[in-house]
Order: C-alpha cells, then sequence, then structure tokens
C-alpha cells in the first residue's frame, strides 16, 4: 500500500532491561514498529536492548533477551525505554541512574513501561512531571514520590518524559507514535495486522479489564467495591455505603454474601489489607504508618489481620517478589473472593 505523506525520517529506541521484565509488555512495545517497517517496506523504527552489564536478561518468563552493556554504546537515540518488571521499586544501580541522568541532560525522550517509572523517579528524572504506573503500584507509589503527579492512565506523554501502563497500553502507546509520525492510515494497517479493535487514547483508564472479569457482578456491588477504593484511610460504614448507593444495607450484605461469600465489612477489611501490602512492599513506610494510612486505628489488630489475611507479619512481608523465586505470588482480591466463593458452594 502507497501511504500519503508518510515520513521516511528513521525513529530510533534504547530499550534498557532489568531482570524479571515482562516479555508481553517488551513484545506488545516492539511488535507495532516491527509491523510498521514491514506495512511500509521502509526502515521506519530501529531499536536495540540495552542492560546494566551487557549479556542476556531473564524476564519473568524465564526468557532470556540479549542485550549490550550501557558503558558500551555511544548512540544518540530520540527514546530511551526503561522495561522493568515486579521489584523495580528496590531498583538501585547508581551506573544505571547515572546514565539515564546523562542521557536526559542530551535532551532525549526519556521513558519507561510498567513499574520502569519507579527507577526513572529514583533518577530524579519524573519530579515536576506528570506519569503513569501500571495500576497495582499507583497508591504506593503516590505515597513514594508526592512530587510526581501520578496518573492511573494507559500511556502519559509530559515534554521529554513518557510513561506507560505495561502490557497491552504500549502497543497503544506505540500505535499513537506511528500515527503521529507516519500518518494515520499506516498506524490503521499496523494495527489491523495486530488484529486489535480499537487504540486507547493516552487518558484511557487502565483497569477496564477489571471490570470486564465483574460482568457478573452486579452494579451495586461494583460500586460499593468503589466506594470502598475511594476509602481507604478514612474507611466509611457500611449503612453509608448502602446510603449513597440507594439501596438497604440488607440486600448490601446479600450481594456479598452471594458473590464473594463474605460480608461487606469482611471485605472492606481484605481491600484495605490488599493496600497496606502494596505499600508494604513498594515503599519504605513504617508499619505503624502503613497501619494509618489503610484505616486501622489499632497497629496489634492490623498485624493480626494481616496475619490472618497472607500468613505472615506485616514486618516480614517488604519484599513483593524475593530474588530467591523466579514467580511472584500475587493473589489478587476480587479472584481469590471469587474462587472462595466457587469452592464453598461446590
Amino acid at each position: 500500500m502507497i501511504y500519503e505523506n508518510i515520513s521516511n525520517e528513521c525513529r530510533t529506541f534504547a530499550i534498557l532491561l532489568t531482570s524479571k521484565f515482562s516479555l508481553f509488555t517488551l513484545t506488545s512495545l516492539i511488535d507495532p514498529i516491527r509491523i510498521a517497517n514491514n506495512c511500509s517496506g521502509k526502515t521506519l523504527y530501529q531499536w536495540e536492548f540495552l542492560s546494566a552489564v551487557g549479556g542476556g536478561v531473564v524476564s519473568s518468563d524465564e526468557i532470556t533477551v540479549q542485550t549490550k552493556a550501557i558503558s558500551t554504546v555511544d548512540t544518540h537515540w530520540d527514546t530511551v525505554f526503561v522495561c522493568s518488571g515486579w521489584n523495580a521499586e528496590h531498583y538501585d544501580n547508581p551506573e544505571v541512574l547515572h546514565w539515564l541522568q546523562a542521557m536526559a541532560r542530551t535532551g532525549i525522550i526519556i521513558g519507561a513501561v510498567e513499574m520502569g517509572s519507579y527507577i526513572l523517579a529514583r533518577a530524579n528524572l519524573l519530579s515536576g512531571y506528570s506519569a503513569t504506573i501500571h495500576w497495582h503500584c499507583v497508591n504506593a507509589f503516590q505515597e513514594r514520590y508526592p512530587e510526581v503527579d501520578i496518573q492511573e492512565q494507559v500511556f502519559v506523554a509530559d515534554r521529554k518524559r513518557i510513561t506507560c501502563a505495561g502490557g497491552t497500553s504500549c502497543s497503544d502507546m506505540m500505535l499513537h507514535d506511528i500515527a503521529s509520525n507516519h500518518g494515520k492510515a499506516l498506524a490503521c494497517d499496523v494495527a489491523d495486522h495486530m488484529v486489535s479493535a480499537e487504540t486507547r487514547p493516552s487518558t484511557a483508564q487502565q483497569k477496564r479489564a477489571q471490570s470486564r472479569t465483574q460482568l457478573n457482578v452486579p452494579l451495586f456491588l461494583n460500586e460499593a467495591i468503589e466506594l470502598m477504593g475511594h476509602n481507604v484511610e478514612e474507611p466509611i460504614t457500611i449503612p453509608e455505603i448502602s446510603t449513597l448507593l440507594g439501596l438497604s444495607q440488607r440486600k448490601l450484605e446479600r450481594l456479598f454474601d452471594r458473590y464473594f461469600c463474605c460480608s461487606a465489612v469482611t471485605f472492606y477489611k481484605a481491600l484495605r489489607l490488599h493496600r497496606a501490602r502494596a505499600l508494604l512492599t513498594q515503599t519504605n513506610m513504617p508499619v505503624i504508618d502503613i497501619c494509618v494510612a489503610t484505616g486501622f486505628n489499632s497497629s496489634s489488630y492490623f498485624s493480626k489481620a494481616y496475619r490472618d489475611l497472607f500468613g505472615i507479619c506485616p514486618s516480614d512481608h517488604r519484599r513483593a517478589w524475593p530474588d530467591t523465586k523466579i514467580l511472584p505470588e500475587w493473589p489478587e482480591l476480587i479472584t481469590s473472593f471469587r474462587n472462595n466463593a466457587v469452592l464453598s458452594r461446590a
């Protein structure tokens, strides 16, 4: 196909990988631009993989990607992306942080996908910028880096910074880049090759997929969960939630019992404890501060409730994904309760 007004300029990307990065996120980042090259018959995009020391970097899927060491490359790219997965909140390699700062001083775009925003923030490259990160980390990231205007969007471009939530949102971001630099017609063809029904704008919210998993849950129940999620530090009562939703407390309790096999109070407490887990594993906040931030008035009760739910004391749960474990153990709130409900009725 002949594309009108297509630019022949080749855009270049460096993709810095850290251990346990998401392979799905990486392929979502590079496949749209690979397809753009194929569709256009031109080299519109080039990319290379980098890491702190070079060699193979193992993804969370245990698939290794070969990289060049940052100390051995001397290239001026259009954009540098940091691609990181779980435990990026603990990443602290001075050589990499200084290298990213040096890249930023050259005036190129510095980006991050999925958990990579933690590394940019640690390098002080997001202060005063709007940014995003995977939705699971938003609250903990806000607590740790209040100087960053964090948004729960699929991707955010702010001056010389671009951040993306990871996963399929990387494809949205790259399709937007293709449309902006090489025309909408090419971007549409790339989307068709990817069998992508639509391209989300940057402002699209990340958690639409979670809503799809709850299609069999009544609207009132979803709205109750949303209210709970917005009132974690200062919990509201179940009667208040019922009043705000315009239904009786008895009906609300029946809904929680039917779909989650628990009371509304039990679900609300678990939701706050899941928030506490994120703060424990992704920030350096003292346990007592996390107790307060998640609406618990008693530290002893908080510790007991946390141990009852997760089988470990809060003080022993400061890392989400120890280096000794290949895969994370991170059951989600909705999934856990729905599974329990199914098992209890089996």
